[in-house]
């Protein structure tokens, strides 16, 4: 499950998606503070379950003691893309894309019922044939056995929603001339972009690996310290 907050309309939401269903769920948040987050959380949770594992931003909200304990107390794997990198959490990206569609529309509980009734391409069923084993019933016309339960084959929806990702990827790193990075050891001359800087102009050894968020602890030649993600270091 991946999940993002955002901000739409002069309101800020919490939205989640489920990575194997993409299944989203999009909930208002009065402030974004972690405890406001967990809260929201905690409700959606009570109707799905509690996930394996959980992917966000590096946001404060996120990564915050009171949400680890969180993370701790139900059970779940909290893992963090890589910062100032948000193509590292795509499906979070693209729910964050689908609800701000959805909360522009007049009707907005119609539209989101819409989505979750139309077949995505990647895995060929809707969210909730996937999440729910059976097809919900929206405002538009659809015959009684259409909404029968009929579970589809998760073996079948895994291995196409494989072969989808892989083409996108393909295709992605092809037009963006993205290439795979080899691991940075500790004590590796590194050569950083600092925010705002077009060229990877400042030196920098590293000093820490972080795997678990992705990220790298660079001390710079003015002996300050950077987080910065794999995909923004070079050796």
């Amino acid at each position: 499950m991946a999940e993002s907050s955002s901000r739409s309309l002069g309101k800020n939401y919490l939205i989640l998606i489920d990575y194997f269903s993409r299944y989203v769920e999009i909930a208002h948040l009065t402030n974004i503070t972690s405890s406001q987050v967990i809260l929201r959380m905690k409700n959606i949770f009570a109707h799905w379950g509690i996930p394996e594992e959980l992917v966000s931003d590096n946001g404060t909200q996120f990564a915050s003691d009171e949400f680890a304990d969180f993370a701790r107390d139900y059970e779940f794997r909290q893992v963090f893309s890589s910062p100032h990198y948000p193509q590292g959490n795509w499906e979070a990206e693209s729910a964050v894309k689908i609800a701000k569609r959805i909360l522009a529309q007049d009707d907005v509980f119609a539209a989101l019922m819409v989505y979750r009734a139309t077949p995505n391409g990647s895995t060929g069923y809707s969210p909730s044939q996937l999440m729910m084993g059976r097809q919900i019933r929206t405002k538009l016309p659809v015959t009684e056995k259409k909404l029968l339960p009929e579970w589809p084959k998760p073996k079948v929806v895994r291995a196409r929603d494989t072969q989808y990702k892989k083409r996108y990827a393909f295709y992605y790193n092809r037009r963006n001339g993205n290439r795979e990075l080899p691991q940075l050891d500790v004590g590796d001359d590194v050569r950083i972009k600092v925010d705002k800087e077009k060229l990877w102009s400042t030196s920098g050894v590293v000093e820490r690996a972080d795997l678990e968020k992705r990220s790298y602890l660079v001390r710079n030649t003015t002996g300050c310290l950077s987080e910065k993600s794999p995909t923004s270091t070079i050796g």
